[in-house]
């Protein structure tokens, strides 16, 4: 059971003699979890980010939301998988080589 002193009422609904009401806590804990994660926040799948990116961390062996690719910036297509390695463009760009040769960056075509 999660005790209502973990909800210490950020938004004003209760107070320590009248604490939030069960129903109120617990759409607040179902809601944090499946809201879309914000820029930095750890991530299993894409779909968890509100940017639709978690990009993999190899350095702490995790991922993280990150902003999707910039134009000029090193891209990869959305992946099947959980995880990116290269976040995809953002909307109205394209993941594309203008060379055989070089990376894949985002272009405004």
């Amino acid at each position: 059971t999660i005790s209502w002193l973990l909800f210490l009422d950020p938004w004003g609904l209760g107070n320590a003699t009248h604490p939030p009401s069960p129903s109120y806590a617990a759409r607040e804990l179902v809601t944090q979890e499946l809201s879309p994660q914000v820029k930095g926040a750890e991530c299993s799948h894409h779909s968890e980010c509100a940017s639709d990116c978690c990009l993999m961390d190899l350095d702490r062996a995790g991922a993280f939301c990150a902003p999707k690719a910039r134009i000029a910036m090193l891209c990869l297509f959305q992946t099947k998988g959980a995880i990116n390695i290269i976040c995809p463009c953002q909307r109205g760009l394209s993941c594309i080589s203008k060379d055989p040769v070089c990376p894949r960056r985002c272009h405004l075509i």
